[in-house]
C-alpha cells in the first residue's frame, strides 16, 4: 500500500504540456473532435491529477505524417526542457 501511495504523490504537480490535433478545419469545427473540446478535455485530467499545465500546442494537420509545426515545437521544448 505504501508503495501505491508513494507513486500516486510523485504523479501529483509534474509540469506537462498538452497537444491537441484535428485533421481537418471540419473536423475542429465537429462537435466532441475540436481543438477546444481537447484542450478542456486534457485540462480537466490535468486537474484531477495535479499536473501543472506549462504550454499547449495545437494542430490542424494529417496525423499521418510526424512533420506538424506544433508537434515538432513541442519536441524542441521538451528536448530543451522548456516542457518537462
Amino acid at each position: 500500500m505504501k508503495q501505491r501511495n508513494k507513486l500516486s504523490e510523485e504523479r501529483k504537480n509534474r509540469r506537462v504540456a498538452i497537444y491537441c490535433r484535428v485533421s481537418t478545419d471540419q473536423q475542429d469545427r465537429e462537435e466532441g473532435g475540436s481543438l477546444d473540446t481537447q484542450e478542456i478535455r486534457c485540462r480537466e485530467y490535468c486537474k484531477f491529477e495535479s499536473h501543472d499545465i506549462v504550454e499547449i500546442y495545437k494542430d490542424v494537420a494529417s496525423g499521418g505524417t510526424m512533420e506538424r509545426p506544433s508537434l515538432q515545437r513541442l519536441f524542441a521544448d521538451a528536448k530543451e526542457g522548456n516542457s518537462s
